[in-house]
């Protein structure tokens, strides 16, 4: 993930070294396990594979990003499905680029 413009109307709270760390944690615990997604306007939708170990890292990891991303939505289906939506604001449409763009290139 690269970080956005700290200036901008809809940021990421972290400073430099936590956002360096957010991005060593996603490598570790999810890119691993994303069997697909999709976007469709400000929303982007994450599959990951099933098993309550990974779900256990999932909502970790939308626990900590709600923390410093207040202006997203985050859900996550229900069990035994771990699929992830990704949703905000108009304005948050490059901070939902960035997670795509993540995926894509395994980050």
């Amino acid at each position: 993930m690269d970080r956005l413009d700290a200036d901008a109307a809809i940021a990421c709270s972290l400073n430099d070294q936590e956002f360096r760390d957010r991005r060593a944690l996603v490598r570790r615990t999810l890119l691993g396990h994303v069997n697909g997604f999709k976007r469709n306007g400000d929303t982007l939708t994450l599959q990951f594979e099933e098993g309550e170990k990974f779900r256990a890292d999932l909502e970790h990891f939308v626990s900590l990003e709600r923390q410093c991303c207040g202006f997203l939505t985050f859900a996550i289906s229900d069990a035994p499905r771990n699929e992830l939506q990704i949703s905000g604001p108009p304005g948050a449409s490059a901070t939902i680029d960035m997670f795509a763009a993540a995926i894509e290139r395994g980050a």
